[in-house]
């Protein structure tokens, strides 16, 4: 790992992994003693558990070929295969302990990952997240905390293809004031680090750095309006060089958002966003990207048991293996979700997008433009006999038609976990 990145990557997992569970064990000991929690909040003691979980995974397309790609064990070695069925074994542990005001909260999971048709990507995965949110006298309440992440690449952006894990530390610290009882300011800062382990991608290594401050209006039917600015620092601590031309993608990204949330009769909600962004590259003003951006939902419950979530949006995005990869997202989804009883929940998410690339990576950099068009359906089937208890069957197809006939493929997915609580 470069010494940009965290020499100490693994230790810091353990570490964290084993606070959050010293934690959990605090938890329990402590809702144990305290009889209001044992006899007035059975919900908040559900959100308090260890974890054990099994899945299946088989992809149709794993590394996201195009149809044209036929020497898969040329570019990845002998007995590489196209398709795929992975096994990932999953311990994890979620706690809630609540000592009014204060309120903390944790998550960690570890995954060990074993591929069965490509074995050079067995790896472990992870992710941990602990919070704090904290209050004080004189109408001053906010969170601190960070998280942790580490997974495989996913494969869209790759070219050519290598094992690569991606590792992410995010901190970040809000503090809110309220004035009165319908206005609340919000200031927020978070710090990213993210590296990359496989040699070829270590030069998109990068470092960001959030500052958020926003006037949020409540009204008394809990329904906002909130004025904000964003700005966002990132470094790359490697440029790019491709023949003699240097590319530094530093950049920095300005943007003021108002967003909205309002809710009637209990049946329908609407939510969005509308602002303005500005991303300037710091040394290559050539790419720079600024307009409008937006995103509104509608959750429309007609019956109890029936729901409907429709979404459409623009805005500038970014996979998080590939941060410098960024892409003018627009598109829009829907989401039915049926749930004919409380063991049984089904749904059926649809996306569509058109991804305009703005061209930073070390791999686009000297390309055409490029723009994709993404479609995906599937379906989702959660069934839970008991509490403790939890079956998921998942299916989804994905097809991506690119300008740059690399990166289109299609890709089907199937997917099914057993876990238990304790």
């Amino acid at each position: 790992m470069s010494t940009f990145a965290f020499n100490d990557s693994r230790k810091r997992l353990s570490t964290l992994i084993m606070m959050c569970l010293a934690t959990a064990s605090y938890v329990s000991d402590a809702n144990a003693e305290d009889a209001s929690y044992a006899a007035d909040d059975e919900q908040e003691k559900d959100r308090s558990f260890l974890c054990l979980a099994e899945q299946a995974i088989y992809h149709s397309n794993l590394f996201h070929l195009n149809r044209t790609t036929t020497d898969v064990e040329q570019r990845l070695g002998p007995g590489a295969s196209r398709y795929n069925t992975a096994l990932r074994t999953t311990a994890c542990v979620e706690g809630h302990w609540q000592k009014e005001p204060q309120e903390f909260l944790l998550r960690a999971a570890i995954d060990d990952n074993r591929y069965l048709d490509n074995k050079i990507l067995n790896h472990t995965s992870g992710n941990a997240e602990l919070t704090w949110n904290w209050q004080t006298a004189g109408n001053w309440h906010g969170q601190l905390g960070g998280d942790y992440q580490r997974a495989l690449g996913t494969f869209v952006n790759d070219r050519p293809l290598v094992k690569d894990i991606v590792q992410s530390y995010r901190y970040f610290a809000e503090v809110n004031h309220d004035f009165g009882a319908h206005i609340i300011a919000r200031v927020r800062g978070s710090r990213t680090d993210t590296s990359h382990d496989a040699e070829e991608r270590r030069v998109d290594n990068y470092r960001s750095t959030t500052g958020v401050a926003e006037l949020i209006l409540m009204s008394r039917a809990e329904n906002y309006l909130g004025f904000g600015v964003q700005r966002v620092d990132a470094v790359y601590p490697f440029p790019v060089v491709i023949g003699d031309v240097t590319f530094d993608r530093d950049y920095r990204e300005d943007s003021a958002l108002a967003r909205f949330h309002y809710e009637l009769a209990g049946k329908t909600s609407f939510e969005g966003a509308v602002g303005y962004l500005k991303h300037e590259y710091k040394h290559d003003p050539s790419t720079n990207y600024q307009g409008e951006v937006w995103r509104a939902a509608l959750n429309w419950q007609p019956r109890e048991n029936i729901q409907f979530v429709i979404a459409g949006w623009k805005n500038l995005a970014s996979y998080f293996d590939s941060e410098a990869d960024h892409f003018i997202s627009r598109g829009a989804s829907l989401t039915p979700k049926w749930t004919p009883d409380d063991k049984w929940t089904i749904s059926m998410p649809l996306r569509w997008e058109r991804q305009q690339y703005i061209f930073r990576s070390v791999l686009t950099a000297t390309l055409e433009p490029r723009e994709d068009k993404v479609k995906i359906a599937g379906i989702d089937i959660n069934f839970r006999p008991r509490n403790s208890l939890y079956i998921d069957l998942n299916y989804s197809y994905e097809q991506r038609d690119s300008s740059l006939p690399l990166y289109g493929y299609t890709d089907e997915m199937t997917a099914l976990q057993i876990q238990w609580r304790f």
